[in-house]
């Protein structure tokens, strides 16, 4: 397992290099942090790496173009708007995600990732990480072959397709650590998705209308 990260911080380091030469290095946007904790920042906003001990870290991510972000302990991260090109947690962290860009989000150790809207492109997750996916008509498509990750990520062995709940489609690519150092006793990445189905924008519509109805037929 010691390897395994070497090679994740590795490829992380790959990532950043490329997201630093792709974008640059932005600085709009704001970070905001809540319930006391501290963080340490990167040069220029590129790099901010949050920390936690007694209290509760949480950052609302709002507008920045970040390029990497590395949460620890039981930090909180909410992307509401902006880009962030790597997301590496560490320990337990959670981040919940409503909005903007998340290029790459790597999953370690106990943390969990709340996805509801925007766009990410590439989903790593091993250990004891969970990710939860909040939409609708959502369809693993597994690969029989894996082929090279769009963004420079590990090899990519299926996509996750769907809709958020304002009717944006996604489609995710999952990458797998198994397929560069072949069987080991961790899942792939998919295993440690859980799809969480919500109602279609129109059905939530009808029930509306319907219950206005029925409403106006009691009344009378």
């Amino acid at each position: 397992m010691k390897h395994l990260k070497k090679r994740l911080y590795l490829l992380c380091a790959v990532l950043l290099l490329v997201g630093s030469l792709a974008f640059g290095e932005v600085t709009s946007g704001s970070i905001l942090l809540l319930d006391g904790g501290y963080y340490a920042e990167g040069f220029d906003l590129s790099q901010v790496e949050f920390y936690s001990y007694a209290d509760t870290t949480v950052a609302d991510i709002n507008g920045a173009y970040i390029t990497s972000v590395w949460p620890h302990e039981s930090s909180i991260v909410n992307l509401n708007s902006g880009y962030v090109a790597i997301y590496n947690s560490v320990n337990s962290p959670t981040i919940n995600v409503y909005g903007g860009t998340l290029r790459s989000l790597f999953q370690t150790d106990s943390s969990v990732a709340n996805l509801y809207g925007g766009q990410i492109l590439n989903i790593m997750s091993f250990e004891s990480s969970i990710v939860n996916v909040y939409g609708y008509d959502m369809e693993y498509i597994p690969l029989e072959e894996p082929i090279a990750s769009e963004i420079g990520g590990g090899p990519v062995n299926g996509f996750l397709t769907g809709f958020w709940r304002d009717g944006t489609a996604f489609s995710i690519e999952l990458s797998d650590w198994r397929l560069v150092d072949g069987p080991m006793d961790n899942p792939i990445t998919y295993d440690h998705i859980n799809l969480i189905t919500i109602p279609e924008p129109g059905t939530v519509l009808l029930f509306g209308l319907g219950g206005m109805v029925l409403g106006r037929r009691r009344r009378g």
